[in-house]
């Protein structure tokens, strides 16, 4: 069952009703209350707290480059991975086409990053469906 903001209030609440602070819950939990709730800027926010304690976290990094991407920030998205030399190539792949694509127009140069991704990791079958996609936009349904 999905929370809402409200239940997350109440939760609150009822902690500092009780002589507790909002603090009680740690980072972790409130993060998993702000998946719960879809809240993506509270997410965004909560990683970001998580990191400055534990920057070497790769899952919670990578989590991070993928909520920028949910919401269109290309920009943080791309710092992200630019400045991450061990991220995962799926993810460097994935954002860095995007960018490619959607923000400097490279459509083509976009594609070829994807194609020498898949020619490594012909098993990913989500990046194959971007490649795909992308592909489609350009008018080039036969190759994809």
């Amino acid at each position: 069952m999905k929370m809402g903001h409200w239940a997350f209030t109440l939760v609150s609440a009822l902690f500092m009703e009780l002589g507790h602070t909002a603090a009680a819950l740690s980072v972790r939990e409130q993060l998993a209350l702000a998946k719960e709730d879809e809240d993506t800027y509270a997410q965004i926010e909560l990683i970001r707290r998580i990191l400055e304690k534990e920057p070497r976290d790769a899952a919670i990094r990578g989590r991070l480059a993928e909520l920028w991407l949910s919401i269109d920030d290309l920009e943080m998205s791309e710092s992200i991975v630019r400045e991450w030399q061990q991220a995962p190539p799926a993810l460097r792949a994935k954002i860095l086409a995007t960018v490619l694509f959607f923000r400097e127009g490279k459509k083509t140069e976009a594609a070829a990053l994807l194609e020498r991704y898949l020619a490594e990791h012909p098993e990913d079958l989500g990046m194959t469906r971007r490649l795909a996609g992308y592909l489609d936009k350009m008018g080039e349904p036969k190759k994809a």
